[in-house]
Parts: structure tokens; sequence; C-alpha cells
């Protein structure tokens, strides 16, 4: 693995590794073309859904019926994310050296993984509390955030199917996806590029600002966690807790909670883990930086040059361009 080197060894302008730098530049900007190929197959696969239903004469009941639009989006979470994440992956750690889809192993360390999953749920916590604000921010200024909204199934069969769809789906397709293809294939960039570029990815992909802020600090989180314990498994069980910690709010009044004891019962819920985040992190933190040091020099590259190289090729600025589309669907403006 080529190593950084000594900058006051060489004179100013001089550049020692100019054909390294070359390919370095090329690799990622074409591993950057396969991850926006991936966003894009995301992007036309949802459609692909869509056209589906209404050819077959469900759309309506997939609009109107919260039981089978559950069950459709539990399907289009594989099919429109898993598959083409996966499938541009594999193409990308075949054709590089040095670039793999981490595999669902064992984390290395056990007790950093348990010191992992609250500290994760707690980072998960302020990121909620950082998105509320930007919310309130955003409405200082006549400006209305708003994301899609999901019909939701009545009853404890209800809840289960929406848990299978957000806490055990989502969980399990998303980390796999982000963490597990697309950070894992930049690491031999670095581990901060890797878990930066991958968090990028992630918000982008929600498409709403609502969501995606909190997506991108989650999957910051979610990557250091990953990176760490050498395992995605952490990472997916935090996403699982987080999401089934929503859906539970989301059902309180369905099961007889009032509003004010919902948000009573939502705040103290959120600082409790927000709390045992930051005491798990502490150790988290303390134990990794024994065992598992960041690896950072795996380019001979600036900051600035890799991230350059990987979000300017063309199909990930596409893919961009539709989705600042489809994320200003959800910006409006209050009535005053």
């Amino acid at each position: 693995m080529q190593q950084y080197y000594d900058k006051y060894s060489y004179p100013p302008g001089f550049d020692p590794y100019p054909e390294e730098k070359k390919r370095q530049k090329k690799e990622l900007f074409q591993i950057g073309s396969f991850v926006g190929a991936a966003l894009l197959a995301f992007l036309m696969l949802q459609n692909i859904v869509v056209m589906l239903l209404m050819i077959v004469g469900l759309y309506k009941k997939y609009l109107n019926d919260a039981l089978f639009q559950t069950g459709i989006e539990i399907l289009s979470s594989v099919f429109c994310i898993l598959l083409p994440f996966v499938f541009f992956g594999r193409i990308i750690s075949k054709r590089y050296t040095g670039a793999e889809i981490l595999p669902l192993e064992k984390p290395k360390d056990t007790a950093l993984s348990v010191f992992a999953v609250p500290f994760g749920v707690g980072l998960c916590m302020a990121a909620n509390i950082v998105t509320s604000y930007l919310i309130v921010f955003m409405g200082l200024f006549g400006v209305k955030l708003s994301s899609p909204e999901m019909l939701r199934v009545d009853g404890f069969a209800g809840f289960l199917l929406s848990v299978i769809q957000v806490s055990v789906a989502a969980a399990l397709v998303e980390e796999i996806s982000l963490r597990g293809s697309v950070m894992q294939n930049l690491r031999k960039y670095g581990d901060t590029f890797a878990v930066v570029m991958s968090a990028v990815v992630f918000g982008i992909m929600h498409m709403n600002l609502v969501q995606a802020p909190f997506a991108m600090i989650v999957g910051l989180g979610l990557g250091f966690i990953t990176v760490k314990t050498g395992s995605i498994w952490p990472a997916i069980v935090v996403h699982a807790i987080n999401n089934f910690f929503s859906t539970v709010i989301t059902y309180l009044p369905q099961w007889g909670v009032d509003e004010k004891a919902v948000n009573i019962i939502y705040s103290l819920a959120l600082y409790a883990f927000l709390g045992l985040g930051v005491v798990f992190g502490y150790f988290f933190i303390r134990r990794a930086g024994r065992i598992s040091p960041y690896q950072n020099n795996g380019s001979v590259l600036t900051t600035g040059e890799k991230a350059k190289a990987f979000l300017l090729s063309p199909t990930i600025l596409i893919a961009m361009l539709v989705m600042l589309y489809y994320t200003a669907q959800y910006v409006g403006l209050m009535q005053r």
C-alpha cells in the first residue's frame, strides 16, 4: 500500500508520484461511476415497480391499502436497493485490487461490539435532535420541510409487519448496500474518506431534507462503528433498534396514547438513549483506539482530490440532480 510522502522532503510544487496520482484519480472516478450507476438503478427500479403496479391495475390499491403497500415496500427494498448496490459493488471489488465487500462476519471484539450498540443508538438520537432543529430553523424563514408519509396498518399484525419493513428489511438492506458495499469498496483510499462518502450517498438516497440530514449523520456514525468493529452486524443492530423505536412511537396513538403523552415518552426515551450513548461512546472510543486504529494512509491524493474524483463522475452527478429534483417536492412555503 502506498504511504504518504513527507512534503518537506521535496521542493515546492514538486510531485513525486504523478503517475500514481493519475491512476488513483482514474480509479476513484470509475468507482464513483459504478456507485452512481447503482443510485440511478435504484431510481429506475422504483419507477419500474410503480409502472408494473399500474399495468396490473394494483397501483390504486398500493396507494390506499396500507397492508398491501407495506408488503410491496418490503419487496421493493430488496429489489430496488440491495440488488443494484451489491451487483455494482461486486463489479468494483473484482475489478480493483484492494476493494472488497465486507462479509457478514462476526465482529473482531465482543466487548467493542457491545459498547457500539448503545453508542450508535445515542448517535441516532443526536441526529434526531439536529434534524428537529434544522426543521425549526428553516421554519423561521418560512420554509416548510416534509418527508413522504407511509400508510400504517392498524392492529398488532400491522405493527409487526411495519417492524419487519423498517427494523428488519431496511436495516439489513441499507447496511449491506451502504456500509457493506459502497464504504468497504472505498476503504483502500482511507477509512475517513470511505465513511464520509458512504454517508453522503446514504443521505442523498433519502431524497428529502428531513430524512437526508438525519441519514447522513447516522451514516457517519454507523460507518465509524463498522470500521472499528470490523463487521456490519453492530451497525445493522443499531439501525434496527432506531427504526423499531420510531415505529413504536408512530403506533402509540393507535394504542390509545394521547398526543401529549406520546411527546413525553418520546422525549424521555430520546434523552435516555442519548445519555447511554455518551457513556458507552466513551468506552467504545477508548477501547477502539487501542485495538482498532484507523487506516488513512492508503492514497497519495489529498482529501479534496479524492472527493472530486469520486463525486464528479457523470452517473453520480446525474443521480444527485435527479434526487435534488425529488427533494424539492418536499420543500414548501409556510402559510402566513
